[in-house]
């Protein structure tokens, strides 16, 4: 650190990788990730002048921290007791100097992707989380390999609310067609978000290879914090990353696939103790009621397909209610300010809705970008093979075994930030797409047969 609130980004940094809102540095030595917010790049010097006057003033009142607290509250306070502190990071706020944003802006020109440019660095914005990639292993007694993997998937929306039960297809599978059209893929993908949270066996490892054939933006994976296979990457490059995970060379890739569906089904599906029940009782297990015993209690799957739940009616319902005269991040800190300390945040969260005499409208909407969150956060899956396999009978029960031998394993999830009252307006214009370019693209189909 330097002075009392600048954070110095030491000189080991690795880019992660970014989406429309943010962009990820890795820092090895500290065992973190600095997750840093992007804004819209000015254009022109008039814009630049009001940007830099903004700046000043955010910076002087302090603005910019203040945002992003009320972000990180919504992290810590909302969605990590949702899906529970063995999945979700701590966050601490950090702030980054201009000149520091800058620097690490133009280091950054050669390796960020030309479609992300637009965006810069907002550098009155940062916050550190754990580094999923790091595997600690202090506990560990055998002896393991000398690598580090990690498995990013963003599995996307797999429940569907009342009103889109009528849609031909999932919000994921239907957006194929329009990625397809605007140019953004050449190759739709098989995989199903539907599929991957059915928590059928041979439904979820069907997805897994979906994603290893055609990873787009939903599957990376990470040696020792490096990207060593995504969508940028041959398909063929697979074949040698998956021989470094088991460290095996004369073993034929099916088999290695095989058994690399097997370690992520169980991850996926690796039973955790329940999240505590509240002295409400109220809606702590309804959604179990539905998913009935589809998953092991407390899996990441279950434990994400729960939030998305939160959402029973969909966006159309929302959007019908939704006026202009509701504030974009109003309901976070309604939402937080309303907790109460006797309930767990679902029961909280469905009860604040559903009574008559609502204070704060805004909160109406919670559930539903509660839930949006759930369906774009990312789950990190990080591994280390175990070289030697003289394992005592507690450390066979806490690793992940598949034919090819056993795994020290740990899971997280990220990306866990509100969305704004917006959002509903946007998924609702998206879904209007979606079904106009779905139809003519069938229908276009229909006459290529004929």
């Amino acid at each position: 650190m330097i002075g009392d609130n600048i954070f110095e980004i030491p000189n080991d940094w690795e880019y992660r990788g970014e989406g429309n809102s943010h962009l990820v540095l890795g820092l090895p030595k500290l065992k973190m990730i600095l997750r840093i917010r992007k804004r819209d790049k000015p254009r022109g010097l008039f814009q630049w002048f009001l940007l830099l006057i903004y700046d000043f003033f955010c910076w002087w009142y302090d603005s910019y921290s203040k945002i992003e607290q009320r972000d990180i509250n919504f992290h810590l306070k909302v969605m990590r007791p949702l899906l529970g502190c063995e999945y979700v990071s701590d966050a601490k706020q950090v702030k980054l100097s201009t000149k520091q944003a800058k620097i690490i802006e133009e280091q950054l020109m050669k390796i960020r992707p030309d479609f992300r440019k637009h965006r810069i660095l907002h550098f009155g914005r940062a916050t550190l989380f754990h580094d999923f990639t790091i595997l600690e292993t202090k506990n560990v007694t055998a002896e393991l390999g000398d690598d580090t993997f990690s498995v990013e998937i963003k599995p996307k929306k797999g429940w569907i609310p009342f009103s889109e039960k009528c849609f031909p297809e999932c919000i994921f599978c239907m957006n194929q067609y329009l990625k397809l059209e605007t140019g953004r893929i050449t190759k739709s993908s098989s995989y199903c978000p539907k599929n991957l949270f059915s928590g059928d066996e041979m439904k979820v490892k069907k997805s897994i290879l979906s994603l290893i054939d055609n990873p787009q933006n939903n599957l990376r994976i990470f040696k020792n914090g490096i990207i060593v296979y995504d969508e940028n990457k041959d398909s063929s490059e697979v074949e040698d990353v998956m021989r470094q995970i088991f460290d095996m060379d004369n073993v034929k890739l099916e088999m290695l696939l095989k058994s690399f569906c097997e370690v992520i089904f169980k991850c996926l599906t690796r039973r955790s103790e329940p999240l505590p029940q509240c002295k409400a009782k109220l809606f702590c297990k309804w959604d179990q009621t539905i998913l009935g015993d589809s998953f092991p209690s407390g899996c990441i799957l279950e434990r994400i397909l729960s939030v998305q739940m939160l959402d029973v009616e969909g966006t159309k319902y929302y959007n019908k209610v939704l006026t202009d005269k509701i504030s974009e991040w109003g309901y976070v800190k309604n939402l937080i300010d309303e907790l109460d300390s006797k309930m767990c945040v679902k029961c909280a969260l469905l009860t604040l809705t559903n009574s008559e005499n609502l204070r704060r409208k805004d909160l109406i909407f919670a559930p539903y970008l509660v839930a949006a969150v759930a369906n774009d956060c990312s789950l990190m899956i990080t591994m280390r093979k175990v070289r030697k396999e003289k394992l005592n009978k507690i450390e066979k029960e806490e690793m992940i075994k598949c034919d090819l031998g056993y795994f020290v394993v740990n899971i997280g999830v990220f990306d866990l930030y509100p969305k704004p009252m917006s959002t509903i307006r946007k998924h609702e214009m998206r879904n209007t797409k979606l079904l106009h370019v779905y139809d003519t693209s069938r229908n276009s189909e229909k006459l290529k047969i004929n």
